[in-house]
Protein backbone atom coordinates (compact mmCIF):
# COMPACT_ATOMS: atom_id res chain seq x y z
CA UNK A 1 0.00 0.00 0.00
CA UNK A 2 0.97 3.41 -0.57
CA UNK A 3 0.33 4.57 2.86
CA UNK A 4 0.41 2.98 6.28
CA UNK A 5 1.48 3.32 9.78
CA UNK A 6 4.34 0.61 11.41
CA UNK A 7 2.88 -0.71 14.34
CA UNK A 8 5.70 -3.30 15.47
CA UNK A 9 7.98 -5.52 14.27
CA UNK A 10 6.87 -9.28 15.01
CA UNK A 11 7.89 -12.89 14.31
CA UNK A 12 6.38 -16.07 14.39
CA UNK A 13 7.49 -19.89 13.81
CA UNK A 14 5.77 -23.10 12.74
CA UNK A 15 6.83 -24.54 15.98
CA UNK A 16 4.87 -26.95 17.91
CA UNK A 17 2.41 -24.69 21.14
CA UNK A 18 0.55 -26.05 23.07
CA UNK A 19 -1.86 -23.38 22.80
CA UNK A 20 -2.02 -23.42 19.19
CA UNK A 21 -1.31 -27.10 18.33
CA UNK A 22 0.34 -28.10 15.05
CA UNK A 23 1.54 -30.88 13.32
CA UNK A 24 2.62 -29.47 9.78
CA UNK A 25 4.88 -31.66 7.22
CA UNK A 26 5.18 -29.68 4.13
CA UNK A 27 7.03 -26.31 4.07
CA UNK A 28 4.12 -24.75 2.67
CA UNK A 29 1.99 -25.66 5.37
CA UNK A 30 4.61 -25.04 7.99
CA UNK A 31 4.66 -20.83 6.17
CA UNK A 32 0.94 -21.16 5.91
CA UNK A 33 0.79 -21.94 9.93
CA UNK A 34 3.91 -19.16 10.87
CA UNK A 35 1.68 -16.63 8.49
CA UNK A 36 -1.43 -17.00 10.96
CA UNK A 37 0.27 -16.96 14.04
CA UNK A 38 1.55 -13.77 12.39
CA UNK A 39 -1.66 -12.38 11.38
CA UNK A 40 -3.61 -13.03 14.77
CA UNK A 41 -0.92 -10.81 16.60
CA UNK A 42 -0.31 -7.89 14.24
CA UNK A 43 -4.63 -7.71 15.09
CA UNK A 44 -3.62 -7.80 18.95
CA UNK A 45 -1.67 -4.76 18.68
CA UNK A 46 -4.18 -3.01 16.01
CA UNK A 47 -2.66 -3.26 12.68
CA UNK A 48 -4.78 -4.52 9.75
CA UNK A 49 -2.12 -5.66 7.70
CA UNK A 50 1.89 -7.59 7.61
CA UNK A 51 4.82 -7.02 5.11
CA UNK A 52 6.84 -10.36 5.30
CA UNK A 53 10.13 -9.47 5.61
CA UNK A 54 12.17 -12.50 6.23
CA UNK A 55 11.85 -16.31 6.76
CA UNK A 56 14.14 -19.48 7.61
CA UNK A 57 14.35 -22.64 7.58
CA UNK A 58 15.86 -24.62 10.51
CA UNK A 59 16.54 -28.19 10.69
CA UNK A 60 16.65 -29.71 14.07
CA UNK A 61 18.56 -33.22 14.62
CA UNK A 62 19.25 -35.27 17.88
CA UNK A 63 21.51 -38.79 17.86
CA UNK A 64 20.93 -41.05 21.10
CA UNK A 65 23.15 -43.67 22.00
CA UNK A 66 22.20 -46.39 24.94
CA UNK A 67 26.03 -47.14 25.29
CA UNK A 68 25.79 -50.41 23.96
CA UNK A 69 26.57 -49.67 20.36
CA UNK A 70 22.77 -48.83 19.28
CA UNK A 71 21.98 -45.42 18.11
CA UNK A 72 19.07 -43.75 16.93
CA UNK A 73 18.46 -39.98 14.95
CA UNK A 74 15.48 -37.92 15.02
CA UNK A 75 14.95 -34.44 13.33
CA UNK A 76 12.21 -32.45 12.84
CA UNK A 77 11.98 -28.77 11.04
CA UNK A 78 10.62 -25.71 11.85
CA UNK A 79 9.71 -22.21 9.33
CA UNK A 80 10.84 -18.91 11.45
CA UNK A 81 8.80 -15.72 9.66
CA UNK A 82 9.75 -11.96 10.63
CA UNK A 83 7.42 -9.55 9.95
CA UNK A 84 6.06 -5.75 10.23
CA UNK A 85 2.90 -5.04 11.88
CA UNK A 86 1.17 -2.15 9.45
CA UNK A 87 -1.96 -0.15 9.71
CA UNK A 88 -3.15 0.69 6.32
CA UNK A 89 -4.26 4.12 6.09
Amino acid sequence: PEEYDIIARIDASSEFAFKDPSFDFTWQNKMDKATERLKIEAEKLGANGIVILNTDNKIYQSTSSDGKGSVSSSSHAEKFVKAIAIYVL
